[in-house]
């Protein structure tokens, strides 16, 4: 990925941008509809999209930018007015990575771009890390199942490489939300369920075993295939 950076945003807020473009003059701030726009691959794209849209949902809109080639890896932040347990969850599972609760400010974008982007740990110098048949690659942001491709999201990434650091410990949720880079006390635990869930998803696609335990009621292991 090259050092670019884009923001997405479905909010139709003038300030919001005037505020951002003042502070981040070199950050790539783009109004999207119920569509997604046309970019140019590379870099790391952010993207909040509000709950409640005028034309389509909020979770419909996060579907499509899953499955557009260039944002299905960008990390999506759902943005609500207000919101219960099940409305997180159903942000989550529609492929949104984390949530807002309230009006989006710069300053929390600004926060979330800053601490939460995806980044390669420090001691992932290796070109490689072998786990059996898995194999993950830190530096080139690539993981493979007996040669194939696995197909991961920022979060499953980032919840993955923890895992391959440590394949024998156990996790609990708290564990992988601040190893995440999100603030403790805004996300739900159940997210973690959600973001497992994909994770092992993404395995299964390519014919792997069960690679995450749930070790209940402490958290999840990473068990080598």
């Amino acid at each position: 990925m090259t050092g670019s950076k884009t923001v997405l945003f479905t909010s139709q807020n003038p300030s919001l941008f005037v505020e951002l473009q003042r502070a981040r003059p070199n950050i790539a701030l783009v109004a999207i509809g119920s569509t997604v726009p046309a970019l140019e691959s590379g870099g790391d794209i952010w993207c909040f999209v509000d709950f409640i849209l005028p034309e389509i949902s909020g979770l419909e809109m996060c579907r499509r930018l899953r499955a557009d080639p260039v944002t299905q890896k960008s990390t999506i932040t759902m943005v609500f007015d207000q919101a219960d347990k099940d409305m997180l969850v159903r942000a989550m599972q529609a492929g949104a990575d984390d949530y807002v609760v309230g009006l989006l400010s710069p300053e929390e974008v600004l926060r979330r771009i800053e601490h939460g982007a995806l980044h390669v740990m420090p001691s992932d110098t290796a070109e490689r890390i072998e786990l059996g048949d898995v194999v993950v690659e830190p530096q080139a942001y690539r993981v493979k199942y007996k040669g194939q491709r696995v197909n991961l999201a920022p979060n499953e990434f980032q919840l993955l490489l923890h895992f391959a650091h440590s394949p024998d410990k156990v996790f609990s949720r708290e564990d992988l939300i601040q190893l995440s880079g999100k603030p403790l006390d805004e996300i739900e635990s159940r997210t973690v369920d959600v973001w497992i869930g994909r994770l092992r998803r993404a395995f299964k696609k390519v014919g792997a075993p069960e690679v995450i335990r749930t070790v209940r009621p402490i958290g999840y292991v990473f068990e080598i295939p």
